[in-house]
């Protein structure tokens, strides 16, 4: 995102992930930190298009991941949001998909009884 201010490049919010780490194994209470040189999610579990997106000011944008009550019931811990590179200044970057975002969250065990929307804040 920083390149978009320094060079144009340009994405577009596409698809989330959600997977089965990002809390700590011995207290699920807790979320873990980040680690930002991920490329991709822990264990990832299951990926669909972004619902919803928003930019609620001109620093941020939102996507809102909604998971039905059929998909993804698993113990969540961790969402991605994947970004397709529309407009880059090297040719080969255009249309490769990256993941942008990462969030951490206590542990969620997901069932089949309920939906899951996460929301997830990214800054510019």
């Amino acid at each position: 995102m920083a390149r978009g201010m320094t060079d144009g490049t340009s994405l577009r919010m596409v698809q989330f992930s959600v997977g089965q780490g990002g809390f700590d194994p011995f207290n699920y209470r807790i979320a873990l930190p980040v680690n930002p040189d991920v490329t991709s999610l822990y264990d990832q579990v299951f990926t669909d298009v972004i619902d919803y997106y928003e930019y609620p000011n001109p620093q941020n944008a939102c996507a809102y991941c909604l998971l039905e009550q059929s998909e993804a019931n698993y113990t969540l811990g961790e969402v991605g949001v994947w970004s397709e590179i529309q407009n880059s200044p090297i040719p080969t970057e255009n249309g490769q998909v990256i993941l942008t975002s990462v969030g951490h969250f206590p542990l969620i065990a997901k069932a089949d009884t309920m939906q899951l929307v996460l929301r997830v804040l990214s800054q510019f």
